[in-house]
């Protein structure tokens, strides 16, 4: 056996990534995507995993535990920092539409039918934590009932979520919102063109958009931007293209 072929065979296995799975049944399918920076860990049947052509991971991991479930990546994604995809228990599924970009997030679709689904086009920035479900149980002490079940987390298209923010069961995000730096979001809103901040969340300024570029001047006025009032948003990182 040649040195070139062995090297040849460390270079396909560095790209495709670690992979630790266990089960029947278990499929991951990337196309054009280099997964040196990737670890799987899938311990069950039936899970699949797909991660459309254009995307990039600094490093970030894949952990199922279960039956039945899917995580989907759109084209061109960017995962710019540590980023972490969890699905747990069965038929979960975590979602994300193409063109979005993350500097450093935890995705975690837990309880069985949970969905997490990010729409395209959206910013996040850095320690950005959400999760469909608490992971353990609430126990009311009057009816023995538990009352913390998990619950759908949905993004819209073009959400801009700042840093050191959570999301919790239920959390609904419409289309064009931004979300301010070390929000707590545990509820649904349904207005877009917002920003929602606070711990709990809620709506703060109406009638906004936002872009990734940096915008100097107000093509509107004569007057700067930056001597106009502005809402506190923690400034991202560039997200290179």
């Amino acid at each position: 056996m040649s040195n070139l072929y062995l090297h040849r065979c460390r270079q396909e296995l560095a790209r495709r990534g670690s992979k630790n799975i266990q089960g029947q049944n278990n499929l991951i399918v990337s196309n054009q995507v280099d997964l040196t920076n990737v670890e799987f860990n899938v311990f069950g049947e039936n899970n699949t995993i797909i991660i459309h052509p254009g995307v990039q991971f600094t490093k970030s991991s894949f952990n199922i535990y279960g039956n039945n479930h899917r995580i989907i990546i759109g084209e061109n994604c960017q995962f710019n920092g540590p980023s972490n995809f969890w699905a747990e228990d069965e038929h979960c599924m975590i979602s994300i539409g193409p063109e979005s970009s993350f500097e450093g997030v935890h995705l975690s679709a837990t309880e069985p039918g949970s969905n997490l689904v990010i729409g395209k086009n959206c910013m996040f920035s850095y320690d950005i934590d959400v999760r469909t479900g608490d992971s353990h149980s609430l126990i009311s002490r009057q009816t023995n009932a538990r009352y913390n079940y998990a619950s759908d987390i949905s993004f819209g298209d073009c959400v801009w979520v700042a840093s050191h923010c959570i999301f919790t069961k239920g959390a609904r995000l419409p289309s064009y919102s931004a979300v301010a730096s070390g929000s707590l979001v545990n509820k649904k809103f349904e207005e877009s063109h917002v920003i929602i901040a606070g711990r709990p969340a809620t709506v703060v300024r109406k009638g906004v958009d936002w872009k990734r570029e940096r915008i100097y001047t107000n093509t509107n006025a004569s007057t700067p931007v930056l001597l106009q009032e502005q809402p506190v948003i923690a400034q991202e990182k560039r997200v290179s293209k």
